[in-house]
């Protein structure tokens, strides 16, 4: 697969002048009605910025890599639709067929998918979602990447749209914390598995506050909240499994909230959050054997098996080391906190090993000043109060602390963590900005 040449820049320069004056054109009819709309033109050129960094880089500088790999199958999976429509269509549609007798379907004219890609249904789910558009951009590399970023912006710019409805007061801080967040901006743009499930964990959460809380749209909403659940379970499960708990006490405390008798509602409070967890728990224990690695179980033995390739230095310098443990409760939760910490602001400075690291760690240490700057302003007993009053708050919250446990346990690698992280990001930023609103609205 040729992976550049100048017809290649051509359509990167033609399809990227097309959606920005799209862009600006959908933005003027809307920001009549929505002022935020003044952010949306330079927020998708960003996105595919980042998508041509991204490109770029792997390209140029690493020569291939995940990226390139999935466009390779992508093309393979097209070139087949092209010369064997039937067989073409049931690799297109079916996330089970992965064997050996269907990469048999492919020959030195269609060109062969990598096997690594074709042979892992999660990675390959990712080379079929990306078929049509590919076509689209006439299987070039890059210019698919463009256009990937800009169908996956619409689930980022819909979750912005719905926390500056909550919290217009921290308008401009939500466009840091959803719109501009550099290593999302990178890596969660371009052909891979984290530009699709990061804008799925977007809309899924606004579908979710549509179809339960909000209810306007109903069935389009219920539509979105199927597309982007059905894509979470496809590539990274254990992200719905991080959403679960969260968005149960959400909209449990959304709904205890609107009751105005305070004494039911006090009594009822502890009953639905045990509801809440239990519910979860059952939710969770369905769901655990599509969740791979990062299963409980899964991620619990992952880890161990890391500890014990650190301690023989597997990983190298580009690796960090939680500790031991020994799987059980007591050290999984002295541990939490380590890999917690691990998750949302490692690399630290002093740990970048290469240019990529470096970005990532300068991002880490403003994100670790941001939020013990916050905490000690504020202070413990107001965050709380914080918490309790606003459910958007909470599930925030848990779903970070959630979803940061379960990276940091069973992610080593600084170069897969800064990748893992992102869908975490705006979430936990967004919990800030909105205690720093709610702070700076107490003090005024």
């Amino acid at each position: 697969m040729h992976l550049f040449n100048y017809f290649d820049v051509f359509l990167v320069i033609l399809y990227t002048t097309i959606i920005i004056l799209l862009s600006k054109r959908h933005a003027k009819k809307k920001i009549k009605d929505n002022p935020v709309y003044k952010y949306y033109t330079k927020a998708i050129f960003l996105k595919i910025s980042g998508a041509i960094a991204l490109s770029s880089i792997y390209m140029f500088y690493y020569k291939g890599g995940d990226t390139v790999d999935y466009m390779q199958t992508t093309i393979s999976l097209n070139n087949l639709i092209k010369h064997d429509l039937s067989r073409g269509l049931k690799l297109l549609f079916s996330s089970e067929v992965n064997g050996w007798v269907e990469y048999s379907y492919f020959n030195v004219e269609t060109e062969y998918p990598e096997r690594h890609i074709f042979r892992d249904p999660k990675s390959f789910a990712v080379s079929r979602y990306i078929s049509p558009i590919a076509m689209l951009a006439f299987n070039n590399f890059m210019t698919t990447a463009v256009l990937v970023s800009w169908i996956t912006f619409y689930g980022i710019w819909r979750l912005f749209l719905l926390l500056v409805k909550l919290y217009p007061l921290a308008e401009k801080d939500l466009t840091l914390a959803i719109l501009y967040i550099p290593s999302v901006l990178f890596w969660g743009s371009g052909i891979m598995k984290d530009t699709l499930t990061f804008s799925a964990t977007c809309l899924s959460v606004v579908a979710f506050y549509g179809v339960f809380m909000e209810r306007k749209n109903y069935r389009l909403q219920l539509i979105f909240l199927f597309v982007s659940v059905y894509v979470l379970v496809a590539i990274k499960p254990y992200i719905l499994y991080s959403l679960v708990p969260g968005s149960l006490i959400w909209f449990s405390f959304k709904k205890i909230k609107s009751i105005k008798n305070v004494f039911i509602r006090f009594s009822l409070t502890p009953i639905v959050l045990v509801g809440s967890l239990f519910g979860s728990s059952y939710m969770l224990g369905e769901m655990s054997e599509s969740m791979g690695k990062f299963s409980v179980n899964n991620a619990v033995s992952s880890a161990q098996v890391i500890q014990k390739d650190l301690i023989r230095d597997q990983y190298g310098d580009n690796s960090f080391d939680i500790g031991e443990f020994d799987g059980s409760n007591s050290s999984l939760i002295s541990k939490a906190p380590v890999a917690i910490n691990a998750a949302l602001f490692r690399p630290y400075l002093i740990e970048a090993r290469n240019p990529v690291m470096i970005l990532s760690a300068l991002e880490n240490t403003l994100l670790l000043f941001l939020t013990l700057s916050l905490f000690i302003k504020i202070g413990f007993i107001r965050l709380l109060k914080y918490i309790r009053a606003d459910p958007y708050l909470l599930f925030a919250l848990l779903f970070t602390v959630i979803f940061a446990f379960m990276v940091g346990l069973s992610t080593s690698n600084f170069g897969a963590l800064v990748r893992y992280k992102i869908p975490m990001l705006p979430f936990f930023m967004s919990f800030l900005y909105v205690c720093r609103m709610y702070h700076k609205m107490e003090q005024s």
